[in-house]
């Protein structure tokens, strides 16, 4: 059965490549029109008493990176109890490999922030590194996908991925990724928690 799951990873692996190849392409392309108007709704025409919370929203996927499994471990190695040990170390492996592979496909697209080509797009948040794909979903949402394999709890899950939800949204909201970085991330998130699971 693991066989047949790495099988059908690495079917969704190359459909996944494929995806986001064209997902670039295309808000290369068309990224005047598209990706740029869906940007301007959310963050021009945004309601700015929201900004405080959507701030700190972004910001909680920095924390919760190691935060997260750091806790989980701290309690197995406290309670002694090697079954929660494990769930941390393969949500920290999670987190490192996703890390890692928004650092490399920002390296490799090297796409601007939108907030440097677009001038009428206001940052108000942090974002200076390149844009494809928006590392703080990457993190954010191979964390839920992790919490949720590891866990298999509904409640836990549902808080898990509506804050991944959030953080996604929280960083076109706030200028600095365009909606395509944040299409991206998730998938790369999934992918790279995914992947761990089934290593």
């Amino acid at each position: 059965q693991n066989s047949y799951l790495c099988q059908n990873y690495q079917s969704l692996m190359k459909k996944a490549v494929i995806f986001l190849l064209f997902l670039l392409l295309v808000t290369t392309a068309f990224s005047q029109n598209i990706d740029i108007d869906l940007l301007k709704s959310v963050n021009v025409g945004r309601n700015k008493s929201f900004d405080p919370f959507f701030i700190t929203v972004s910001f909680t996927a920095e924390y919760l990176l190691w935060l997260v499994p750091s806790a989980i471990l701290a309690f197995g190695f406290v309670k002694r109890r090697k079954k929660v040990q494990r769930k941390g170390w393969f949500i920290l492996t999670s987190m490192t490999v996703a890390s890692l592979i928004s650092l490399l496909v920002k390296t490799l697209v090297n796409r601007p922030r939108p907030f440097v080509s677009h001038p009428m797009i206001e940052k108000i948040s942090v974002g200076g590194s390149a844009s494809f794909p928006s590392g703080h979903t990457v993190i954010a949402f191979a964390l839920a996908l992790a919490i949720a394999l590891a866990f298999k709890n509904r409640y836990s899950t549902f808080i898990a991925f509506a804050w991944a939800a959030a953080v996604g949204y929280s960083r076109i909201y706030c200028g600095v990724h365009y909606p395509s970085d944040v299409v991206a991330g998730m998938v790369l998130g999934l992918l790279s928690a995914y992947g761990c699971y089934l290593g």
